[in-house]
């Protein structure tokens, strides 16, 4: 007993000294100082294997609960600072287009005047302003420039995301193991963690997402319908993939409060029946679906003549083919990292549903009907993720795998704590570092560049792009046709500038064919251009580079003049 309770003490001071380290890590590394990478692996192996073992010998206590959820939750906002700490700016490339809306909303007001000299997809990304009007409140209270609260502000919300997440499991199941279990993988999925550290709409609906399951999960008194009814407007005001995804959640559970009492005399689910009675998930799903629906399309409808453009925007989205989708072939086609990360991901997916279908026929003891209600729509979101490569190309699996992923591992969590074996739950280490594989090692060692060969770039901005982007939006007006990458579009052109990047006209100029060059007024070229360009669809068809001899052609051409290096962005002047 005595040696088991030092043991548990000397994980917890080991998990906090190496919290401190791992955040003189993330120090050395914005200060440009890259320590060796084994430090970095080495640290947070040590963070996996000391949470995983307080979380397995959990004593059930109330302080044992809170110390362990505060690690969890350090955890989570520890990876998230990985993406938004060590760089300069906003991390990843979208997020600049959600600045924009700041900036808009500041200088003219929301709704923005439909006189207001603003591209379409800021005005339209300003439709779901939750986001930025919290960025601007924070920038007002805090003292501090906008553009470094929305470079914080996904840690502090995806922070969050990660407390609800853990109640609401703890709810679902009474089972702090497996509450705090489940908590910590489903903080420590890659994607997660990377998507959910941008500055971008969907950061915040997820939030508010997670928030309405936990508070579906729980007996509702007044205060809690009135807070249902706020998380409602939230996400409705936040994002509108995720209103429609929440709409389709909310209306499977009215279908299993209908259809599960005519299949209740299957052998196979007699068991669940007094669950079904119990659970708060099904009790309300009637109200449930009547409120989302009625919120999220209220607003819709209060939009007036942009309703049909919303439906538009959810089309686009979902069925047309832009640069934002890999095919499914990629991820298990590219770097050794990459296969290695994604066959993991898979064998984890079957082992998931192993667990699952074992416990749903042959389980013992107490069923929860919520493993039913996760596998079905965890199943069919995980499903529709994979597939979507192939008909929904313009989805990114890995960002709609977050609504359906979480809650598998939710119902395998649970299924394993109720085995009672402990080694089994360590095997959840192998699926963790599976994640961090997945990790591009050139976020956190600068010895290491991008995969250009397998057509990936930097998910962040230079000091010198942001003085190009500066020096342009000074010199350049602003309807101006420009030539150049999808990084360009995001930089350049979340600063007010239709920068034409997915023609084929663009494409042929960065393969050396000049020919439409004078369809342009100017031309982008990053350095990055040179190693692999994002032009066209570069995540369907080959990458393309800037050759020497294209750049060579470029200089000799007499319509085209140099007017700005800084030797990481050259902007040509057509004339």
């Amino acid at each position: 007993m005595f040696k088991n309770k030092y043991a548990k003490i000397f994980a917890i001071i080991t998990y906090f000294i190496f919290s401190v380290l791992y955040l003189d890590y993330l120090l050395f590394l914005k200060k440009g100082i890259s320590l060796n990478i084994a430090c970095f692996w080495v640290i947070v192996t040590v963070l996996i294997v000391t949470l995983i073992y307080q979380i397995v010998q959990f004593d059930g206590t109330h302080r044992s609960e809170l110390l362990v959820l505060l690690e969890v939750v350090m955890m989570s906002t520890g990876l998230l600072l990985l993406y938004a700490m060590p760089h300069t700016g906003l991390f990843s490339h979208d997020p600049h287009w959600d600045y924009s809306v700041v900036e808009a909303i500041s200088e003219y007001g929301w709704p923005l005047p439909s006189a207001a000299p603003i591209i379409e997809r800021t005005r339209n990304l300003a439709q779901w302003p939750l986001l930025h009007m919290f960025t601007m409140i924070f920038s007002e209270i805090l003292g501090v420039d906008s553009s470094v609260v929305a470079k914080y502000l996904p840690v502090l919300l995806t922070s969050l995301t990660t407390i609800f997440f853990y109640f609401m499991i703890k709810n679902l199941y009474q089972n702090l193991v497996a509450a705090l279990l489940g908590t910590y993988v489903f903080c420590s999925l890659f994607w997660h963690a990377f998507f959910h550290a941008l500055f971008i709409r969907e950061t915040m609906a997820y939030l508010f997402f997670m928030m309405i399951i936990y508070i579906l999960s729980k007996r509702q008194d007044l205060s809690t319908k009135i807070i249902f009814m706020i998380a409602i407007l939230a996400v409705t005001f936040s994002h509108h993939l995720t209103c429609l995804i929440l709409m389709v959640f909310s209306f499977i559970l009215m279908m299993l409060k209908y259809l599960f009492p005519k299949l209740s005399g299957i052998k196979i689910f007699m068991k669940y029946q007094k669950d079904f009675q119990d659970n708060h998930l099904i009790k309300s799903s009637n109200a449930t679906l009547l409120f989302i629906t009625t919120f999220i399309l209220a607003y819709w409808i209060y939009i007036g003549d942009f309703t049909f453009k919303v439906l538009g925007i959810l089309q686009k989205d979902l069925f047309n083919r832009s640069y934002g989708s890999y095919n499914l072939h990629h991820y298990f086609t590219a770097s050794t990292r990459m296969i290695l990360g994604s066959y993991g991901n898979v064998l984890f997916l079957i082992f998931v549903f192993m667990v699952l279908l074992y416990s749903l026929i042959k389980g013992k003891g107490h069923k929860r009907i919520a493993d039913l209600i996760f596998l079905i729509w965890g199943g069919l979101i995980v499903t529709t993720s994979y597939l979507s490569t192939s008909f929904m190309p313009r989805i990114e699996f890995s960002r709609f795998i977050l609504f359906g992923y979480p809650f598998l591992i939710i119902s395998v969590t649970a299924a394993l704590v109720k085995l009672k074996k402990p080694m089994i739950q360590y095997l959840y280490i192998v699926f963790m570092v599976f994640q961090l594989i997945l990790i591009p090692p050139y976020l956190y060692n600068h010895s290491f560049t991008p995969e250009y060969e397998y057509g990936r770039y930097r998910e962040y901005f230079l000091p010198e792009e942001y003085r190009a982007a500066a020096w342009f939006k000074e010199h350049v007006p602003l309807k101006n046709n420009v030539a150049g990458d999808w990084t360009s579009f995001e930089l350049f052109g979340s600063q007010q500038f239709n920068v034409y990047h997915e023609t084929e006209e663009a494409v042929q100029i960065f393969k050396g064919d000049l020919e439409n060059l004078g369809t342009y007024h100017w031309l982008i070229l990053r350095r990055e251009d040179f190693y692999a360009a994002r032009v066209g669809k570069p995540r369907v068809n080959p990458a393309v580079a800037v050759s020497e001899e294209t750049l060579n052609r470029l200089n000799e051409d007499r319509r085209i003049a140099k007017v700005y290096d800084n030797q990481e962005v050259l902007n040509f002047k057509i004339n």
